[in-house]
């Protein structure tokens, strides 16, 4: 090779890792990565010799992972080279917003080492699911979990893979496995051979099996040792050479060009995200053309002159008028969302054993129920009559329209404007509102889902977030509320109730049961709440309010800058919708432009308003379950016969589906509006629809289009009856007459599955319903 040939020319040359580290320490390259290779040798070495290395802590919405047993230097190293914030100064702005982590195969052989029968079941379990934020997590996903996923791929494939591949797709996942161990230079040939396909291994014993799992464990930690680190390294950084030289021209190829996502990985990884840092490896100078932003803007909200930090810096910003107008939209629901907690707080204040309780006065799931609505401690839209009607028609108003992910450029009527208020509100609103249920039903029962003595513990995650922003929740409310439940009544039978059933000719059946219990003093616990979220809101309200719209613009803003950093251009509007998606539905109403203005963007979409939902859903909903021929059941408890049972059975299952099937025609048409034509049945959800369709046709596609027939043209029928017509055009389905259900039958279907309560046309006893009668 010539003598003037770089070093990385020479080492794209190489296939055997080994070479390329003989190399690097001919050519004074090995320091560039000892702290890495000490730091990963580490870990490796902790987590093969049985050590628990990686610890998982359960959270709400996502969880946390660190790295234990380092000393203070690796930590340091740690930081340094993966933290989010270094990677970024270095121009790394490529990472996953989220990843899944298989914490429990890092973990695989010290779990085997308590647990051997069930290890490789309990690792399978053991994931988490993680913002990709925190240095322990980038060192996991970039560079520990390729390797242990490689390393340990035998425990996978004799685990809870066993008899999910094919024949040739094991002798795939085998070869890849040859692959590492000879790169590597590790021998277990012996103790990898009895797991091998066609090594016997269905021939052996279960004590058998669990002994040759546990050599191999044995063997790993036996034969990984420093070195092999440094080949695994090397075994990383081959490809990405490789890659270079094909892309580069004259020895300079631009970063983008290069990297595909194993490969940002692997830069990430061994070169702290840096792509000068891999140039000077290499020996190459950058490309005349790159372009490497290792800071973001500081997003000013609501700024006219903001111009685009793009390749293109002519481009101009939003115009004043533009930005004006989403001001505007996030004042008004600024000022609902006041309106609406003033509400809030006057109806909890004044609440009173004796009335019904509040739960269903902030809303809580998306949809309409046209049968079962829950316990009867719970009203279904209570908003509704304890709201005043204005400040319902308001929260319909600013909350009725929505965006969906997939279609950016149509703003879609929202199915449960009051949910997307309460989401937009917070955790402030879920919080208070917890906490005074949970002493609501501590004192009037039935049961609550936590007890005083426990509420922080409950409510942990929101008291930690609403401390992060500086709006924390008083400790003394929980030493407070601990105080009063002490001036608490003993627990009093809430109801008890005597049945006799009769189950057989001149046989009956007597039960008496207590319905839960009741303590009085209610009013002491509502008082404590009442004063102090009354001194949190005067205190933090407005601060709230605005930290709620500010974070969710603003980290739009920082998704749509990192966008522009990495690829040197704005991403496309269907690109930026899912990091836009909660901002532009909580305070623009659906509309994309409207937030392009607000970070001072030039806005890449013009979006269409398109309504077709009727406006009473859930009337909707029940003629859609009629058409579908849908019709009250009630299961009846004693059948003459087996073949009764089952009748019964299949006729109640296929209610339940129709009833399905007829709450999701919301959802139906809600897809209708955003394609602008009538959804086929991948866009609604083939396997969603498809368990249900039977209850329509045996062909699916039949089944589909029957669906779509009843759903448009009930559509239709409610339209004509007096209905908003369509802000667009809407081409109809082939119509479907489905038979006319019974005068008088109500609507009493249930979604499918074993945990649903039983939904009846009107209330039963208890024990008949316990009974199924």
């Amino acid at each position: 090779m010539n003598e003037e040939a770089s070093f990385g020319l020479r080492a794209a040359s190489l296939t055997d890792p080994a070479s390329l580290i003989e190399l690097e320490a001919t050519e004074g390259k090995a320091g560039m990565f000892a702290d890495i290779d000490t730091l990963l040798a580490r870990v490796a070495l902790r987590a093969l010799r049985a050590e628990t290395t990686v610890v998982l802590e359960r959270g709400r919405p996502t969880d946390s992972v660190s790295i234990v047993g380092l000393d203070g230097r690796l930590h340091a190293i740690l930081d340094d080279e993966f933290s989010v914030p270094k990677q970024h100064s270095r121009g790394a702005w490529f990472f996953p917003e989220k990843v899944s982590l298989k914490t429990g195969l890092v973990n695989l052989p010290s779990i085997f080492a308590k647990y051997p029968r069930f290890a490789t079941g309990l690792a399978s379990d053991e994931r988490a699911r993680v913002l990709l934020t925190g240095s322990d997590a980038v060192l996991l996903w970039a560079v520990v979990q390729p390797l242990f996923e490689q390393l340990l791929l035998p425990f996978d494939l004799r685990g809870h893979l066993t008899g999910m591949k094919s024949r040739d797709d094991q002798l795939v996942a085998w070869a890849s496995f040859d692959e590492i161990i000879s790169a590597l230079r590790l021998g277990m040939d012996d103790e990898i051979a009895a797991m091998r396909h066609g090594g016997g291994w269905n021939r052996l014993g279960a004590t058998e099996q669990l002994a040759a799992k546990q050599r191999l464990l044995a063997a790993l930690a036996r034969e990984v040792n420093d070195q092999t680190v440094k080949f695994y390294r090397a075994y990383r950084l081959l490809p990405l050479i490789a890659r270079y030289y094909a892309k580069a021209k004259n020895g300079q190829a631009r970063r983008k060009q290069v990297l595909t996502r194993p490969l940002e990985a692997t830069l990430s990884g061994f070169f702290g995200g840096d792509w000068l840092r891999l140039l000077r490896y290499l020996g190459e100078v950058p490309h005349p053309e790159e372009k490497i932003e290792t800071a973001l803007p500081e997003a000013t909200l609501f700024a006219a002159d903001t111009r685009i930090p793009s390749a293109t810096p002519a481009a101009a910003g939003s115009s004043a008028d533009d930005v004006g107008v989403a001001r505007v939209q996030v004042e008004e629901r600024v000022k609902t969302l006041n309106a609406f907690w003033t509400q809030f707080d006057e109806a909890h204040s004044r609440q009173s054993p004796g009335m019904r309780s509040l739960w269903g006065l902030v809303a809580e799931s998306r949809g309409v129920r046209i049968g079962w609505n829950g316990p009867d401690s719970y009203t279904p839209e209570l908003y509704r009559s304890l709201l005043p009607s204005g400040l319902v028609a308001e929260i319909e108003r600013l909350w009725g329209s929505t965006m969906l992910m997939k279609w950016p450029d149509r703003i879609v009527d929202e199915i449960s404007p009051h949910v997307l208020m309460a989401e937009t509100f917070g955790i402030a609103l879920r919080f208070w509102q917890g906490v005074a249920l949970t002493a609501w039903f501590v004192c009037e029962g039935p049961i609550s889902r936590t007890d005083i003595a426990g509420l922080a513990d409950y409510f942990q995650d929101d008291l930690a977030e609403l401390k992060r922003i500086g709006c924390p929740i008083d400790s003394a409310l929980f030493e407070q509320l601990r105080h009063a439940e002490t001036r608490l009544g003993p627990p009093e039978p809430l109801r008890e109730e005597k049945s006799s059933v009769e189950i057989a000719a001149g046989f009956g059946l007597e039960i008496s049961v207590s319905m839960g219990s009741r303590r009085s003093g209610f009013e002491g616990l509502r008082d404590v709440i009442t004063q102090h979220r009354r001194a949190w809101s005067d205190r933090y309200l407005e601060s709230y309010l605005q930290s709620r719209w500010e974070d969710e613009i603003g980290e739009a803003a920082r998704h749509h800058a990192e966008a522009i950093a990495e690829k040197g251009k704005p991403p496309t509007p269907k690109q930026f919708a899912k990091h836009a998606l909660f901002s532009v539905n909580h305070w623009f109403g659906g509309n994309l432009s409207a937030l392009y203005a607000a970070i001072g963007q030039e806005s890449a979409a013009q979006p269409v308003r398109v309504a077709f939902m009727p406006a009473d859903r859930l009337v909707f909903a029940k003629s859609v379950f009629e058409n579908l021929g849908g019709r009250a059941f009630d299961r009846q408890s004693l059948v003459s016969n087996q073949d009764d049972r089952r009748a019964q059975a299949e006729e109640q299952d296929r209610q339940n589906k129709l009833g399905w099937l007829a709450e999701e025609s919301l959802r139906f048409v809600q897809l209708h509006e955003a394609l602008g034509s009538i959804p086929e049945m991948k866009d609604f959800g083939a396997s969603g629809f498809q368990h249900r369709s039977a209850s329509l046709s045996p062909d699916p596609q039949q089944a589909w289009n029957k669906y779509a027939s009843v759903v448009e043209a009930t559509l239709g029928a409610v339209t004509r009856a007096g209905e908003p017509r369509p802000t667009t055009s809407m081409p109809t389905a082939a119509p479907y007459v489905s038979p006319t259900p019974p005068a008088g039958t109500q609507f009493a279907p249930q979604p499918s599955g074993d945990d649903q309560p039983e939904r009846t046309s009107e209330p039963r006893h208890w024990l008949r319903r316990f009974l199924g009668r």
